[in-house]
């Protein structure tokens, strides 16, 4: 039995603005070394640029763009974590 498991948190960030500043000041909180975290950013504007800032992080970062009338119901981001434009 592992004396020290590894815990899991998904961080999902709902966005429609898109405001870099902030997701960059939550992908840069420290977490301990037992916590395996994975962020996750919705993005609800079919309008939106991806701004480079953000483009620059996806390999810690999943981005799902929602395009206006995307079903949501069987959304799943995969391991990978690669980003993904849904239409």
């Amino acid at each position: 039995m592992n004396k020290n498991p590894i815990t899991s948190l998904d961080i999902i960030i709902p966005s429609f603005r898109v405001n870099p500043e902030f997701i960059l000041r939550i992908m840069r909180l420290k977490s301990p070394t037992e916590l395996s975290r994975k962020i996750i950013l919705v993005i609800d504007n079919p309008n939106i640029e991806i701004p480079s800032e953000l483009i620059e992080l996806e390999q810690n970062m999943a981005i799902l763009a929602l395009d206006s009338g995307t079903d949501t119901s069987n959304i799943s981001c995969k391991d990978s974590m690669v980003s993904q434009r849904l239409c």
